[in-house]
């Protein structure tokens, strides 16, 4: 499956990822829909950074080595960058931005097109911030008053760095690898080493999120995609988090209605149940299937892609169907002759569901489905515990819970 890049405004993390192609759902719903747009009065940015403002934040300091260099004022709302304030440094590459939130809001400072400086803004926050933007990221200090958010931020980013460069290493090194026996050798080290750094940066990020028992670093890091696939855990916390802080404030609300609409579907959760007709036409349930681990497979008899990939589903569940492992398949066909017959020729022998209704299948909009094959993985009692394994990630994963076959 091809995974959408995801482009987010502070660029924490780019990670290019190659697979299978996916069969997607050809409609308009299968557009993601954007988010709702944002309070219109959360911010009121200012006729003149000349002008004070009483009572408001303000945001000042100096560019090193910047004599009039633009310097640029962003919230970073759920869809967007809003513009806010601009302002030219000085002959001295000093500068201040002065205005009003309604809000806890988080923003970037953009020194002419370069990398930004993260801030949580609170109503009255005065920051000073010293930025020297010769480096790669930018370094800066901060000091002022109601500025706790923005040394989070910083300290978030940093450790975040760390896990960078320790990722673009290993990319550097596998460059560079030739294409004989030791070179091979060395590459699956380094894809080893390039997948446990992955782990080790979700695992640091998410510990440095719940040691925040007040505020809005956790939901930053949900919101903002810094984890690509955090935790239902992570998201309970957030919406503490941020309840503790301010329990009416827009992010607040925001984190609410997600994890709403979203925890039923986050890895730690226990999977929605499903009760859909089988191929000879009595009802199976998902629940029926607890005590294994089961994993949901979301396909249809058209996909090219889901045809292709059965092979190697048939050959782990021969493996591992023994020792405790299920597959539910679920069927996107309108057709139930071809349903069937896919069944049969691809020798898929484990329960199948399907309402045969297409794109329009209850347990896709259940599931959130808006592309095939879609997998979910799911523990003896009906957790979640990975998402959209296939090939060799889902080998891997049987052979991490059940032991090598």
């Amino acid at each position: 499956m091809l995974k959408k890049a995801i482009l987010t405004p502070m660029g924490l993390l780019a990670i290019v990822s190659m697979g299978f192609s996916s069969c997607a759902e050809l409609s308009a719903e299968s557009i993601e829909r954007q988010a709702k747009t944002w309070l219109e009065t959360l911010t009121t940015p200012q006729n003149s950074t000349l002008q004070k403002v009483e009572n408001g934040f303000s945001v000042s300091g100096q560019v090193a080595n910047r004599p009039n260099s633009m310097v640029s004022l962003w919230e970073m709302t759920p869809s967007q960058l809003v513009f806010m304030d601009s302002v030219r440094t000085d002959a001295n590459g000093k500068f201040q931005i002065t205005g009003q939130t309604q809000d806890f809001v988080f923003c970037m400072v953009q020194v002419d097109d370069q990398q930004a400086v993260f801030l949580g803004l609170e109503k009255q926050s005065r920051v000073q911030v010293q930025i020297d933007p010769s480096t790669q990221p930018m370094a800066y200090t901060l000091k002022g008053d109601q500025i706790e958010a923005s040394q989070d931020l910083q300290k978030l980013i940093d450790l975040n760095q760390g896990y960078i460069r320790t990722l673009s290493a290993i990319e550097k090194e596998a460059q560079t690898l030739t294409n004989d026996e030791a070179g091979m050798a060395r590459s699956q080290e380094l894809q080893g080493k390039y997948y446990q750094t992955l782990e080790s940066r979700e695992a640091a990020i998410t510990e440095f999120a719940m040691e925040r028992s007040s505020g809005f670093l956790p939901f930053f890091i949900i919101q903002f995609g810094v984890l690509p696939e955090p935790s239902y855990e992570l998201f309970q916390h957030a919406v503490k988090a941020a309840s503790n802080y301010s329990a009416e404030a827009a992010y607040t609300q925001l984190l609410k209605s997600r994890f709403e609409s979203e925890a039923k579907l986050m890895v730690g959760a226990v999977a929605p149940d499903l009760s859909f007709p089988t191929p000879t036409g009595e009802s199976l349930s998902l629940s029926s299937l607890r005590g294994q681990y089961v994993m949901l497979d979301f396909w249809a008899s058209w996909c090219g892609p889901c045809r292709k990939e059965n092979p190697n589903v048939v050959r782990l569940y021969a493996q591992y169907h023994s020792k405790g492992f299920e597959i539910l398949g679920v069927s996107l066909d309108q057709d139930p002759n071809r349903w069937k017959q896919a069944i049969g020729a691809d020798g898929l022998t484990w329960p199948h569901i399907s309402d045969l209704k297409g794109w329009g299948s209850e347990a896709a909009q259940i599931y959130q489905v808006r592309s095939i094959p879609q997998t979910f993985l799911l523990d003896p009692e009906g957790r979640i515990i990975a998402k959209g394994l296939r090939g060799e990630e889902l080998e891997n994963k049987l052979a991490e819970l059940l032991g090598q076959p």
